[in-house]
C-alpha cells in the first residue's frame, strides 16, 4: 500500500473514529441524561390583535412576524416537581419580557432597540421563583426584524443545575467536532509560527497549512454560536449574533486563499482573486450596513446564502477543472470535498428554509452542518497533505538535478559551472573575495607510471582533504583535470598562509597514511581584490591566483 493510500484510510479512520467516539459518548449520555419537561399546557399567543391557541408551542404557526410586530405568549404554570427549575426559551430579533404572575423576571433587548442595533438570538434559560406553581407565564416580544419568525419553540423546564449538562447532551456531535476543529486550527497554527520562524526548505508551503486552520478556527467558531454552546460564557445575544455572522462572512475568504495557494496558473488566480475582492467588499459593506443600522446581518443572510452558493459553483468547477488538468491527487481529494461539503450545505439550506418558513418548527441545533464542515476540513488538510508531498517530492528531485549539474562526478567536490556561478555572485555583489588555486605535482607522472585508475584515486583522495580542511570556510572545487580551487571571503594574506599551512601539513599527514608508491604533492598561488580596484573582475583575481601559483612551481622546481 502506497503513502498516498495510507493518507486516505488514515483520514477516513480518523473520521470514523470521532464520529465513533460521538457514538460512545451518546450512549453514556442516554443513561445519565437529566430530564426535561416539555410545558404542553393551554398557550394563548396573540400577534398583534389576533388570537392563535393550542397545547403545544411548536404546533401554533401564524403570519410571518415584521418589523413593530408585538406578540405575547400566555400559559397557566402547572406544579413541574422539580426542585429548582429554570425555563429553556428561545427567542429570534426581538426585545424580550418574561414574567411570572405579574412579576418580571427577565427582560433584553430594551437598550439595543432603542439605538436600532440587531439584537440576535438565541436560548434563554431563567430560573423560576419558588411560588411559580399556578401562575400564569407571560413573554411578550417586540419583534425589531422583518420575517423574524412565524411559530415557538416548545418551552422546557429542567433543573438549574443540569443545564449545561443537558446542553452538552443534546448536541454531542457538534460538541465533538468543534473541539476536534479547534484543537486542530490552533495545533497547525502554533506548527506554523514554528516553522516560519526557523529557515527550511517548507517555509513557502506553510501558507496552504495556515488558510486551512484559519478556516477551521472561523467555523468552530461559527458552530459554537449557530449551536447556541457560546451561551455558556457570553449572556449577550447581540454579542453572539455578531461572532456568528463575521465568522461565517470571512470563513469562504479563508477557503479561496487556500485555492490562491493551491492553483499556481495565471488565469485560475485571476478568477479567485477576483471572487475573494467581491467577497471581502461585499462583506465589508454588509458590515458598514450593520453597523449604521441600514440593514441588519440578519436581514443580508439571504445575499450571503446566495454569495456563497454561487462561489461554491464557481470554486467547484475551477477544482474540477484544475484537478483534471494536473491530474494530482490533492487537486482531486479537494474537489470532492467541495462536492461533500456543498451536499451538505445544500441538505442544511433546505432543512433551514423549511423549518422557518413550512411547519416544521424551527429548531437552531438541528443541522447537518457540523459532519459537512469536519469532512471538508479533513478534505483540506488531506489535500495539504498531499501536495506537500508532490512539492518535496518535487523539489528533490530538483535538488538532484542541481547537484548533478554542479558537481563534479569523480571527486564529488564543486565542479567548473558551480564555480563560475559562484564567481558571478561574488562580481554581482562587490563583496571582496580570496581565490586559491591548486594544481597536483608530477600528476601526469602518477598516469604514465600507474595509470589513470591511480591518477583518479589521487584526484579523490585530495579532494577529500580539501573538503573536510575548508568545510565551512570556503567552496572546494575542481576546475578540471588536476586543478583545483578555493573559493572564500576575503583573508588577509597572513590568515591564508597559516590556513595553506595547515593544508600542506593534512597532506603530509595523509601521504605518511596511504601506503602508497606516490604521494599528493600540491602547488598553490592565491590573490585578493581588497583594496585593489584592478581587480574589480573577479576572472582577473583569479589569472593572478594562477600567476602566483606558477610562480610558486618555478620557486621551488616543481613539475607537473
Amino acid at each position: 500500500m502506497d503513502n498516498s493510500r495510507q493518507i486516505v484510510l488514515k483520514a477516513a479512520i480518523l473520521t470514523v473514529l470521532i464520529l465513533g467516539l460521538t457514538f460512545f459518548l451518546k450512549q453514556i449520555v442516554i443513561d445519565k441524561q437529566i430530564q426535561m419537561v416539555p410545558l404542553d399546557t393551554q398557550w394563548q399567543i396573540r400577534v398583534n390583535d389576533q388570537q392563535y391557541a393550542g397545547d403545544r408551542l411548536e404546533e401554533i404557526t401564524f403570519p410571518m412576524t415584521q418589523k413593530g410586530d408585538h406578540v405575547e405568549i400566555t400559559g397557566v404554570l402547572p406544579d413541574l416537581k422539580i426542585t429548582q427549575p429554570s425555563l429553556q426559551i428561545n427567542f429570534r430579533q426581538s426585545e424580550i419580557h418574561i414574567y411570572v404572575g405579574e412579576k418580571e423576571i427577565y427582560s433584553y433587548g430594551m437598550q439595543y432597540a432603542k439605538r436600532g442595533v440587531m439584537l440576535g438570538a438565541g436560548y434563554i434559560w431563567q430560573e423560576l421563583p419558588a411560588d411559580y406553581a399556578g401562575k400564569v407565564l407571560r413573554v411578550t416580544l417586540d419583534v425589531q426584524e422583518n420575517d423574524a419568525f412565524n411559530k415557538f419553540l416548545t418551552i422546557y423546564a429542567q433543573e438549574t443545575s443540569h443545564i449545561y449538562y443537558n446542553m452538552f447532551s443534546n448536541q454531542i456531535l457538534t460538541v465533538v467536532i468543534i473541539g476536534f476543529l479547534l484543537c486542530f486550527g490552533y495545533t497547525s497554527l502554533v506548527i506554523v509560527v514554528c516553522m516560519y520562524t526557523r529557515k527550511n526548505a517548507y517555509r513557502g508551503m506553510l501558507s496552504g497549512l495556515m488558510w486551512i486552520a484559519v478556516f477551521a478556527l472561523l467555523v468552530a467558531t461559527w458552530l459554537l454560536t449557530y449551536s447556541r454552546m457560546i451561551e455558556i460564557w457570553i449572556d449577550d445575544f447581540r454579542v453572539i449574533g455578531l461572532i456568528e455572522y463575521i465568522s461565517l462572512y470571512f470563513a469562504p475568504i479563508s477557503m479561496l486563499f487556500f485555492m490562491y495557494d493551491m492553483m499556481q496558473d495565471g488565469w485560475y488566480r485571476k478568477v479567485i482573486k477576483l471572487m475573494g475582492i467581491l467577497f471581502v467588499v461585499c462583506d465589508v459593506v454588509m458590515i458598514f450596513l450593520d453597523v449604521s443600522g441600514i440593514a441588519h446581518f440578519a436581514r443580508t443572510l439571504k445575499l450571503l446564502h446566495l454569495m456563497i452558493g454561487l462561489n461554491g459553483i464557481v470554486a467547484v468547477y475551477l477544482a474540477l477543472r484544475w484537478a483534471k488538468k494536473r491530474k494530482r491527487r490533492a487537486d482531486w481529494i479537494f474537489a470532492g470535498s467541495i462536492l461533500l461539503f456543498i451536499g451538505f450545505a445544500i441538505a442544511d439550506l433546505i432543512r433551514y428554509a423549511l423549518d422557518k418558513y413550512g411547519n416544521t418548527g424551527w429548531q437552531l441545533s438541528a443541522t447537518v452542518m457540523p459532519v459537512g464542515l469536519l469532512v471538508f476540513v479533513i478534505g483540506m488538510f488531506m489535500s495539504f497533505v498531499f501536495m506537500m508531498m508532490e512539492n518535496v517530492a518535487d523539489n528533490m528531485e530538483r535538488k538532484t538535478l542541481l547537484q548533478m549539474a554542479y558537481t563534479d562526478a569523480l571527486t564529488n567536490i564543486s565542479n567548473r559551472a558551480k564555480c563560475e556561478e559562484i564567481f558571478a555572485g561574488y562580481e554581482e555583489s562587490q563583496d571582496p573575495l580570496t581565490i586559491v588555486l591548486m594544481d597536483l605535482n608530477h600528476f601526469k607522472q602518477v598516469n604514465d607510471t600507474y595509470g589513470h585508475a591511480a591518477g583518479d584515486e589521487l584526484l579523490i583522495r585530495f579532494a577529500g582533504i580539501l573538503k573536510e580542511q575548508f568545510d565551512g570556510v570556503a567552496t572546494a572545487g575542481r576546475m578540471g583535470g588536476d586543478e583545483f580551487v578555493l573559493i572564500l571571503d576575503y583573508h588577509p594574506k597572513e590568515e591564508m598562509e597559516r590556513l595553506m599551512d595547515q593544508l600542506l601539513a593534512r597532506v603530509e599527514k595523509a601521504n605518511a597514511s596511504a601506503g602508497r608508491p606516490y604521494e599528493i604533492s600540491v602547488a598553490y598561488g592565491y590573490a585578493d581584490n581588497y583594496n585593489n580596484r584592478e581587480f574589480t573582475n573577479v576572472w582577473k583575481v583569479y589569472e593572478e591566483a594562477d600567476r602566483n601559483m606558477y610562480e610558486y612551481k618555478k620557486r621551488y622546481n616543481l613539475g607537473r
